[in-house]
């Protein structure tokens, strides 16, 4: 009577054991995938795609850098054109000569033109061994050949003005280059954050099949075998998890050094894993490219500065030849009060000319620069083609990352109906948990690629309209779509 009282309890514990363990099984193995949520927890500063975005174009240090040079180029260009303002010089000397005293007073205004004319006034007045002197003088100097027009005598300022230009598209790719970084950076720490949050349902749910193995081995209706699956894959999710979260980590560090923010400083990011196909015929994709990409504009201008240069090498042929007038009246007398009474003239008329008759290095720099202009005419041609290029393959990437999403979509239907029959027949003891265990798994690999083809594509599509040169509009708003 006790042997049967002892066999029913047993037989009581072997059921109860069982439907334990499913139970348990079936509660782990279905929880929610959860979706993206970042809550404005305290102390921790939650961004945006747009607020990460602006953040870094006001902030991000290589672009700083890049606008320091921005400006230097635009000083430069100030000190170029200030070569043709009214230039004034004051002067004055003291001193003494055989016991006598001088002393002496003056002010030069020089002013030049774009013609290349040099107009100079000086008035001055002086004292010397008690004899009193005043003048003003006045030189023309005019340029007959070389240095004659604003040709060559803007070469400076025109110069400089390119430069300045030069720089203004190094800043307008380096706004690009910072905000697809920026972009890059929210959208892997959205996928290691989304790929944490399914090792951590992966962990519950190892744990789960653990403790179930567990039960059901102490009842003798499973094997040390079953244990050690579930454990072993139970440690490998868990390691998983902790190189993930040190990835997150990471790119959180790497997010806080494109936006200038201290490291010590807490973040989560917010941005949707959704997308805005650009479509568009591939026709009108390279046309919007050649119209809208800064570098075919810096090619252009490039060429515009090398056929200028031409012009001014070719100018610098002439011979230097100057009509040279110096003119001034004066005059001396022993009272200070008559020294601004000027009687006296003097003048001089002169033509100078100081080149050299063979003028080898001109003729070398005109033959360099008409090479330059072929170069130059060159390197338009290959941006258009680098242009072209990198929107087919632009496009062709896009195209290749949704194929994938469609095959990542049907990888998960079918894992999902693996784990579904996986889990009917280890619920009715048909298999024991191996097969769950591997679908399972291969439903998280499923998901997770899912997630990474889908952070590869959005971050694609952001570089498809830096591709097509629409990211900034013409007056440099940013465009997210």
């Amino acid at each position: 009577m006790a042997g049967g009282k002892t066999l029913k309890f047993i037989n009581s514990s072997l059921w109860f054991g069982r439907f334990f363990a499913i139970v348990f099984v079936l509660m782990a193995s279905t929880i929610a995938w959860p979706t993206e949520v970042v809550s404005n927890y305290d102390g921790v500063r939650c961004l945006t795609l747009r607020d990460a975005v602006d953040i870094a174009l006001a902030s991000n240090r290589n672009l700083i850098a890049v606008s320091n040079l921005f400006q230097n180029s635009d000083l430069s260009l100030q000190a170029a054109r200030s070569a043709y303002d009214l230039t004034i010089y004051p002067s004055a000397n003291l001193g003494a000569s055989d016991g006598n005293e001088n002393v002496g007073a003056g002010i030069l205004l020089d002013k030049k033109f774009y013609s290349g004319v040099d107009m100079t006034i000086f008035p001055s007045i002086t004292r010397s061994n008690d004899m009193h002197s005043g003048a003003i003088g006045f030189a023309l100097g005019v340029p007959l050949l070389r240095g004659r027009g604003e040709v060559v005598n803007l070469d400076a300022i025109k110069s400089s003005a390119f430069s300045l230009k030069s720089a203004e598209h190094s800043l307008y790719q380096a706004r690009i280059s910072t905000v697809i970084a920026t972009i890059s950076a929210i959208y892997n720490i959205i996928e290691q954050k989304e790929i944490a949050h399914l090792l951590e349902n992966q962990v519950a749910a190892m744990k789960g099949h653990a403790e179930a193995a567990n039960l059901k081995k102490d009842v003798g209706l499973a094997t040390a075998m079953d244990v050690y699956r579930a454990m072993i894959r139970l440690k490998d999710v868990q390691d998983q998890l902790s190189t993930t979260l040190n990835d997150l980590a990471s790119d959180r560090d790497t997010l806080k050094g494109i936006l200038a923010l201290p490291l010590s400083e807490r973040i989560e990011v917010i941005a949707p894993l959704e997308w805005n196909d650009i479509s568009m015929p591939l026709d009108e994709a390279v046309q919007t490219a050649l119209e809208n990409r800064i570098e075919i504009v810096h090619a252009r201008d490039a060429l515009e500065e090398t056929e200028r240069k031409a012009l001014v090498a070719k100018h610098n042929l002439l011979p230097q030849l100057d009509f040279v007038l110096d003119y001034e009246r004066y005059s001396k007398n022993d009272h200070l009060s008559q020294a601004a009474n000027l009687t006296q003239d003097r003048w001089s008329i002169n033509l100078v000319s100081t080149t050299d008759w063979a003028r080898t290095r001109e003729k070398t720099t005109y033959q360099q620069s008409l090479l330059n202009v072929r170069n130059a005419k060159l390197a338009v041609e290959s941006k258009k083609d680098e242009v072209i290029t990198e929107v087919r393959h632009q496009i062709e990437i896009l195209k290749k990352w949704k194929e994938r999403i469609e095959i990542k979509n049907d990888q998960i239907r079918q894992a999902v109906g693996k784990q579904k029959l996986s889990r009917i027949k280890f619920d009715h003891g048909m298999a024991d948990n191996f097969d769950l265990i591997e679908a399972e798994s291969e439903l998280f690999q499923a998901r997770a690629n899912l997630i990474s083809v889908k952070t590869e594509l959005i971050v694609n599509q952001y570089k498809l309209r830096s591709v097509l040169g629409i990211l900034f509009d013409r007056k440099g708003k940013l465009n997210l779509g």
